[in-house]
C-alpha cells in the first residue's frame, strides 16, 4: 500500500480535499462573498460618522470612528462566517451531493473541521478585506496583534460551527434565512458593535453582555485601539467554551447523520 493510500493519511487527505473545494467555491464569488461585505461596512462607517457627529465625536472614550472600526468588522466577520457554512451544507443537500462527503473516508470529526475550517478561512479573509478598506479613513492600531488573532479566529470558528449547525438543521434556503434574519442579525447588532453598553437599560445591558458576539467586538477593539469594557482573557475563555460546545453539537449531529442522510 502506497504511502498516499494509508488509513492513517486518508482521514487527512479527505478532509483536506473538502476543504480545498469549499474554500474554492467560496471565492469564485468574491465579488460577493468579500466585496459586498466591504461596501456595507464602508456605508455603516459613513452614515454612523454622519450622524454621530464627525471625527470630534467620541464613544466610550474612543473617536467614534476609531470605537466603530472594529464592531464593523467583527460584524463582516460574523456574518460570513455562518453563512458560509450554512449555506454551504443547505446547497449540498439541496444540490445531493452531500451523500458523497458523508461516504467519505473521514468521519464525523473531519467533516466537521472541513466545512466549518473554510467558513472560518473565508470569515478571516473577509474581516481582513474590510480592515484594509477602512484603515485610510480610520486611527486605530493593532496595539496588541496576539488579541486581534485570538478573538477574531475564535469568533469566526463560533459562528461556521453554529452555521454548519443551523446548515444541518435546515432543509431549505428560507429556513437559513430566517435563523440570519431572527438570531445571528439581531445577535451582531446587539454586541455593542455600535455603542457601549453603559449607555443601554441595565437588564437590556446585562443581556447583552452575555452574549459570545460582544466579547469578541470588544476584545478586537481591545487589540485595535488598546482600550475595551472586559479583560481580553475573559472574553477569550468565553469564546473557547463556546467553540467547544459548539463543536460538540456539531459533531454529534454530523455523527447521527441528523437531516443528512436521506
Amino acid at each position: 500500500m502506497t504511502a498516499a493510500a494509508s488509513p492513517r493519511r486518508l482521514p487527512w487527505l479527505g478532509t483536506a480535499t473538502v476543504f480545498q473545494r469549499e474554500l474554492a467555491r467560496t471565492f469564485r464569488l468574491y465579488w460577493m462573498t468579500v466585496a459586498g461585505p466591504v461596501m456595507t461596512a464602508l456605508l455603516f462607517l459613513v452614515v454612523f460618522r454622519t450622524a454621530l457627529g464627525g471625527e470630534a465625536a467620541e464613544l466610550d472614550g474612543l473617536p467614534v470612528l476609531s470605537f466603530l472600526a472594529p464592531g464593523l468588522i467583527m460584524l463582516a466577520l460574523v456574518m460570513t462566517a455562518f453563512s458560509t457554512s450554512a449555506y454551504t451544507v443547505v446547497h449540498a443537500k439541496i444540490e445531493r451531493y452531500i451523500e458523497d462527503d458523508l461516504m467519505a473516508p473521514i468521519g464525523p470529526a473531519g467533516w466537521t473541521a472541513a466545512f466549518a475550517g473554510a467558513s472560518v478561512v473565508s470569515a478571516l479573509a473577509v474581516a481582513a478585506a474590510v480592515g484594509l478598506a477602512i484603515a485610510p479613513f480610520v486611527d486605530f492600531g493593532p496595539v496588541h496583534l496576539g488579541w486581534v488573532a485570538v478573538h477574531g479566529v475564535g469568533a469566526a470558528t463560533l459562528l461556521s460551527l453554529l452555521g454548519l449547525a443551523a446548515g444541518i438543521w435546515a432543509r431549505t434556503w428560507d429556513k437559513v434565512e430566517a435563523v440570519v434574519t431572527f438570531a445571528v442579525v439581531p445577535f451582531g447588532y446587539l454586541s455593542g458593535t455600535f455603542y457601549p453598553l453603559d449607555r443601554l437599560p441595565d437588564a437590556l445591558s446585562a443581556t447583552i453582555g452575555a452574549n459570545p458576539v460582544y466579547f469578541a467586538v470588544d476584545g478586537l477593539r481591545h487589540g485595535l485601539t488598546g482600550k475595551g469594557a472586559t479583560d481580553p482573557a475573559v472574553g477569550a475563555l468565553v469564546l473557547l467554551l463556546a467553540c467547544i460546545a459548539a463543536w460538540a453539537l456539531c459533531h454529534a449531529l454530523v455523527a447521527r447523520g441528523y437531516k443528512l442522510k436521506a
